[in-house]
């Protein structure tokens, strides 16, 4: 067996049979031994041209040449400058995208909530049996007096008789941008008997006069629920005689995105002349 070493390679390699020389029988040529590869037969040259083949590429340092292969270092560099330009413009790509999605989401919130409040005002004035007094109200651009509405908002009874839990105060507060809905919610602890105690009626002109209002407010057993956020400019305005209406623009703003929503509805059963009217 001969062992070619050359550098960190090792490679082993079938030593070249020795084969006589052709000729006269008895007869050496030369040293006896086969002296040139047209000595040999054709048979043992094919067998062993491989091995020369790579016998010859690794005294001319081939396989070396192919097996170092790689990058320098500035080559290294240049891949990883390349790579760190990519991918900071995939994450610059993907924030942006992110961005766009809550905004997108924000704005379909939005605006679902401002519908939801266009429903719920709408259906609240057209089941009112009575309006009281209205105080038309402001734009975010003008300083006026705050929007006010008292109506009365249904005849639980039926007796066409109107009574303290049946009155709604709907109010604009500027202050915090809110629209608020004042009526009575009796404590948990009240007995029947107090229920009825407390309930006491309210005539037409109650329902028009602002210090009545300002003391139905007041009463421990009233509280207000909110309706909308984020409202500052809210604008009403009583039309009709024969079938009371009112109409209404409410203004939104969030985070300098203003929404402008206009509407209105009509009493469906309105009440000409209550009991407790004068």
């Amino acid at each position: 067996m001969l062992i070619i070493r050359d550098d960190m390679f090792m490679l082993s390699y079938m030593r070249i049979p020795l084969v006589p020389s052709p000729g006269t029988p008895g007869e050496d040529k030369g040293e006896g031994l086969a002296q040139d590869a047209n000595d040999y037969p054709q048979s043992r040259i094919h067998r062993i041209t491989p091995a020369l083949i790579l016998l010859r590429s690794i005294g001319r340092g081939g396989i070396r040449s192919r097996i170092s292969w790689g990058l320098t270092l500035p080559e290294l560099m240049i891949g990883l400058c390349i790579m760190a330009i990519v991918m900071g413009a995939m994450s610059a790509f993907s924030s942006a995208l992110a961005t766009g999605w809550r905004q997108s989401e924000l704005i379909q919130d939005d605006s679902m909530s401002a519908a939801q409040v266009t429903l719920r005002l709408q259906s609240m004035l057209r089941n009112a049996r009575l309006y009281g007094l209205l105080v038309p109200g402001r734009t975010p651009d003008d300083n006026d007096p705050a929007a006010m509405l008292a109506f009365w908002m249904s005849d639980d009874d039926g007796n066409n008789r109107m009574k303290l839990s049946e009155v709604g105060l709907l109010e604009h507060n500027p202050t915090d941008q809110t629209l608020r809905l004042y009526r009575v919610v009796w404590p948990e602890n009240y007995s029947a008997a107090q229920k009825l105690a407390f309930d006491f009626p309210v005539t037409y002109d109650n329902l028009n006069s602002q210090s009545a209002l300002s003391y139905f407010k007041a009463l421990p057993y009233v509280s207000s629920v909110v309706l909308a956020r984020n409202v500052a400019g809210f604008r009403m305005e009583k039309q009709g005689v024969a079938l009371p209406a009112v109409s209404y623009v409410l203004t939104f703003d969030r985070a300098g995105r203003r929404e402008v929503l206009a509407g209105s509805a009509a009493i469906r059963a309105y009440n000409y002349a209550p009991t407790t009217q004068p």
